[in-house]
C-alpha cells in the first residue's frame, strides 16, 4: 500500500488506553489522517 505509514490491529481501540495509543502513533510519526475500522 502506497504512501501507508502504520497499520496495527487492535481490539481495544475504544479503550483510553487504546486512544492514547493512536496519540501516541499520531505525534510521532506526524500523521495528518487515520482510517480506524471495526
Amino acid at each position: 500500500m502506497n504512501d501507508v505509514i502504520i497499520a496495527k490491529k487492535s481490539s481495544f481501540l475504544c479503550t483510553e488506553a487504546g486512544q492514547g495509543e493512536i496519540m501516541k502513533d499520531i505525534e510521532e510519526k506526524k500523521l495528518n489522517r487515520i482510517i480506524a475500522s471495526a
